[in-house]
């Protein structure tokens, strides 16, 4: 009978052959389990199959931090194992793991270059183009601190490029020249776990009235470039206007939207591996008090979702760019139902000292902050600070960018 053999038994064109002949090699060994096979009776059945997703498709972005330079990565590369180990079956990264996003290819390799983690910055391409998907909590979620989310339902209207990592320590001195004030390094002093206590101003720019008005600015005024954007503060030494001078690339925070659909990763669950929220399993993804050691911890060390993303729940809490009503600022809908979506959910975006902000990440981080617990590690957790000010030593954030060629957003908050 015929013989399915493997990815990795494959050398040669295997993907993204052209006209009139591609060429491979099988591993025999890899195929057969032993060095010497009878092949007497091998036969290849070789026939055509549904066409690849865009094989010339940037699914990853690598951005040099000193030089501002940009590397494409494209789906071609990744599947021709051009830049190192990959994965299309997400139960191959845990048996009982399961997604519901059909087009899984998850880059693996990126965890063994320390680079990514200090001198360079690697983004994820997130296909969330009219996908309606409903945020908040599903009925039974383990909680402690981080209470309850309602749900409603979202619909974004474009794609856009994510962190792989949390930002680390390293990354954030490497563009801002400096390590946050009075941060954690890691347990044996790495700069490379994910930054912490950071402030919100000193990422996106100075947008609240008491940090404008401390610096001469009219109050109420969101002093950043283009004029009340919050995407970069040209002039100011804010995360977002260094990225933009090196890359010409319009790095921002992500909206709650755009984090949480980044997060799921293709599920209507708890945790992003669609298993069951119990500790065990929360702790093959995040980084919580009770295995944290007290510390943030060197990123991509737990198991990655169905995009690709690591530390998405545990490690830090991450920043969102917007507080309060999620729906708020939608271009329509109300989010009652999957017919009546909130399309495009901005939040509050606030400039008033006194409102509440929002921060989410999965609601747990390392046992610096006493909200660490694994039943706050979840896709739907929220918590809230002062959101401007607030440097508390769990608050992190990972980066978007647009999928535009341009590198610029087209409608985001404050565009």
């Amino acid at each position: 009978s015929p013989v399915a053999v493997p990815n990795g038994a494959m050398k040669g064109d295997l993907y993204g052959v052209t006209d009139p002949v591609g060429s491979f090699t099988v591993d025999t060994a890899m195929l057969f389990g032993g060095e010497k096979v009878n092949i007497g009776a091998l036969r290849f059945v070789l026939s055509t199959g549904p066409a690849s997703a865009n094989l010339d498709e940037v699914l990853y972005k690598i951005f040099d931090l000193s030089t501002g330079a940009c590397e494409d990565v494209t789906r071609r590369q990744i599947l021709n194992g051009e830049k190192g180990a990959y994965e299309t079956d997400y139960s191959k990264i845990d048996p009982n793991f399961s997604t519901g996003e059909s087009d899984v290819l998850i880059w693996t390799g990126v965890t063994n270059n320390i680079a990514y983690k200090t001198t360079h910055l690697v983004m994820r391409k997130i296909k969330a183009t009219d996908k309606v998907w409903q945020s908040g909590d599903p009925s039974g979620v383990q909680y402690l601190k981080f209470g309850p989310v309602a749900r409603y339902w979202v619909k974004l209207t474009y794609d856009y490029y994510i962190g792989v990592f949390e930002t680390t320590l390293a990354q954030y001195k490497a563009v801002y020249g400096s390590y946050p004030e009075n941060c954690s390094f890691g347990p044996d002093g790495e700069d490379t776990v994910a930054a912490n206590r950071t402030r919100y101003y000193n990422v996106v720019g100075y947008t609240m009235s008491s940090y404008a008005a401390y610096n001469t600015v009219v109050t109420y005024e969101k002093l950043c470039y283009p004029t009340n954007s919050y995407v970069r503060d040209v002039g100011r030494n804010e995360l977002c206007a260094k990225m933009w001078s090196k890359t010409k690339c319009e790095f921002t925070l992500p909206t709650e939207a755009e984090w949480e659909f980044a997060c799921r990763g293709g599920n209507d669950t708890a945790l992003y591996s669609g298993e069951a929220q119990t500790e065990a399993n929360v702790s093959k993804l995040a980084w919580h008090t009770g295995i944290s050691g007290g510390k943030p911890n060197v990123v991509g060390g737990k198991l990655p979702n169905a995009f690709g993303l690591y530390d998405m729940l545990g490690n830090a809490i991450e920043r969102i760019l917007s507080s309060g009503e999620i729906n708020q600022g939608a271009a329509s809908g109300s989010g009652a139902s999957s017919d009546d979506p909130a399309v495009d959910p901005l939040g509050r975006l606030d400039t008033v000292a006194s409102v509440v902000g929002y921060s989410v990440g999965g609601g747990c981080t390392t046992g610096t902050y006493s909200n660490g617990d694994w039943q706050d590690c979840r896709t739907g957790a929220r918590t809230s600070w002062y959101e401007y000010g607030n440097d508390n030593p769990a608050l992190g954030f990972r980066f978007v960018m647009p999928a535009r060629a341009d590198g610029q957003w087209a409608n985001h908050p404050g565009q």
